[in-house]
């Protein structure tokens, strides 16, 4: 019953988040002209529709470069063109094993999807409960494959919430930029608890600035911090472990300016 249920599922969602910010700022994407933006395209339309959600596939398989020539209706020669820029300039990805075509965000988009769908049958999403002054994300479930649902904010955040809307401040989301956070660098180490400390040092870089008053912002920049190498460990020190930003180490206020005057590229 189980896996007939899934297909279902699959046929029954009409659309996919476009993010319109990737699509505008991916320099990958950009570097395309418009004929090979709009294969692409295509192909993401492709892929919604496949078995896996996400993966160029054909019963289960690699999609023949013939069948998908056929399907865009373009010639061999013309496609495997496209597919090379588009493997090559970072947008596609290859699975090693099977050499697959997929697109991260939208594999990474479904996975998370289904984790809200198991959540929702046992009854609603994971909760962020406080314990000692400090917030600690429970879950129904170990989720070690799935983010950090994000609820409303509790009594105290609104409270708060609405201290800082009096003084013509946009309240802080904390649970939905931690999960920002968890979405853009999964390689880093996951918030667990999040005390009243770090609550208002994310606070603070927050209401510091207008800009940084909307989620698209921390969004973007998490996905500049993905790209340091020094930030998510890629970087060997010696005797040293290395390094993996945290997100209070982040939102602390020299560290904060660190990134932003981007001593970590």
């Amino acid at each position: 019953m189980g896996p007939v249920e899934d297909e279902d599922d699959m046929q029954k969602l009409p659309a996919w988040h476009f993010y319109v910010g990737d699509w505008r700022k991916d320099p990958g994407v950009q570097a395309l002209d418009y004929f090979d933006r709009g294969v692409w395209h295509e192909i993401l339309c492709i892929m919604f529709e496949s078995e896996p959600r996400g993966k160029l596939t054909l019963n289960g398989q690699k999609m023949p470069d013939e069948a998908l020539a056929r399907i865009l209706s373009l010639d061999i020669m013309t496609l495997t063109t496209t597919l090379t820029k588009l493997i090559s300039y970072g947008i596609a990805k290859v699975e090693d094993m099977t050499a697959i075509v997929y697109c991260k965000r939208m594999v990474e988009d479904e996975k998370q999807r289904l984790v809200k769908r198991k959540n929702g049958a046992l009854g609603g999403n994971p909760s962020l409960l406080r314990k000692n002054g400090a917030m600690t994300l429970v879950n129904q479930e170990d989720n070690q494959s799935g983010y950090p649902k994000c609820e409303d904010e509790d009594e105290e955040d609104k409270s708060k919430d609405k201290e800082y809307e009096e003084k013509g401040f946009r309240p802080c989301p904390h649970k939905k930029i931690i999960d920002l956070f968890h979405r853009n660098l999964p390689q880093c180490p996951r918030v667990r608890v999040w005390t009243s400390t770090r609550e208002s040092h994310l606070a603070t870089r927050w209401k510091e600035d207008p800009e940084r008053q909307a989620l698209e912002w921390w969004d973007d920049f998490f996905r500049y911090i993905a790209k340091s190498s020094f930030l998510t460990g890629k970087v060997e020190q010696n005797s040293r472990k290395p390094f993996f930003a945290t997100l209070d180490w982040i939102v602390k206020l020299e560290n904060f300016a660190k990134i932003l005057e981007g001593k970590y590229e």
